[in-house]
């Protein structure tokens, strides 16, 4: 599929680009046509902060199925709506991205999007969801969605109902305001609850305390103090990967993400509503549509 992708350069221009080479499957992954690409205030501050350089920004997407040799036993069929992250790792770290027309991903990254669920909402949900669930699940310890254990003041899905659905407004927006919807949706939690720094851009926090978008690789940060790496932890991965199973599966029951805003456009025009994002923040998520002009 042809179109526009967003593009930093080597000084740290973030541009649109039309000449970048077709994607074609790599090893291993799946081939998906871009329907919609889901932003994220850390797209374009991963730029300055971590000297992100000559890579397609961006990791949440919904897209179409295409035919690939590692659909055999993937579960997987040419035209499924599937959606999720296709994550910078290892040594193609430099060719994922989900801001252009067509990407090559693993198969961790993925899920089927349910009939019930727009595919707007579906590329927005993957990296808020993470976000919130690292924090809720993993630093705050608190039981995952569908589990026999008990919530003071009521079954979990019912707290996940009310409070789960607050939390996405944090990563979004990362406004005072927001940061405060995530305190109040913990503050009817009893027992002993330990608060984490959530989403704090750029300041230097330990490494329990940090609340991540991604489990599943090790993330590594080249920042002007040094390299820090993060490494992977299959077993927070998992509970996170199950929290947005739940989100997916109970989608649109009295749970949905609050705003979600389409762009459709030129890619010039889709990089301002990004920097719209990055610097001031807006309640609720934005999606750009492709292929974009």
């Amino acid at each position: 599929m042809s179109g526009t992708a967003l593009f930093v350069e080597n000084d740290g221009e973030v541009t649109a680009r039309r000449d970048l080479p077709p994607v074609t499957a790599r090893d291993k992954e799946i081939l998906i046509d871009v329907i919609y690409s889901g932003v994220n205030p850390a797209d374009l501050k991963v730029v300055h902060f971590i000297n992100y350089r000559n890579s397609v920004p961006g990791t949440d997407f919904c897209g179409k199925v295409l035919d690939c040799p590692a659909l055999v036993d993937s579960g997987f069929k040419v035209g499924d709506i599937v959606a999720g992250q296709t994550v910078p790792h290892g040594e193609h770290s430099k060719e994922y991205g989900s801001h252009k027309p067509r990407i090559s991903t693993p198969q961790v990254g993925l899920f089927k999007v349910p009939e019930n669920m727009a595919h707007s909402d579906a590329a927005a949900i993957t990296t808020v969801s993470h976000t919130a669930s690292d924090a809720l699940y993993n630093n705050f310890r608190l039981p995952l969605p569908g589990s026999s254990l008990d919530v003071v003041e009521g079954t979990l899905v019912s707290v996940i109902k009310a409070g789960h659905s607050r939390v996405w407004g944090f990563e979004t927006a990362g406004s005072p305001e927001s940061s405060q919807l995530l305190l109040d949706a913990l503050s009817g939690i009893a027992g002993d609850v330990h608060y984490s720094w959530v989403n704090a851009a750029g300041a230097q926090r330990p490494p329990t305390e940090a609340v991540l978008g991604t489990r599943d690789y090790e993330i590594v940060f080249e920042v002007p103090s040094g390299r820090h790496v993060i490494p992977a932890e299959a077993e927070k991965a998992a509970n996170m990967w199950a929290a947005l199973d739940w989100a997916v599966k109970n989608y649109g029951k009295g749970f949905e993400l609050p705003v979600v805003r389409v762009f459709e456009g030129t890619g010039e025009k889709a990089l301002e509503e990004m920097e719209t994002v990055s610097k001031q923040g807006a309640f609720g998520k934005l999606v750009l549509k492709h292929p974009l002009q």
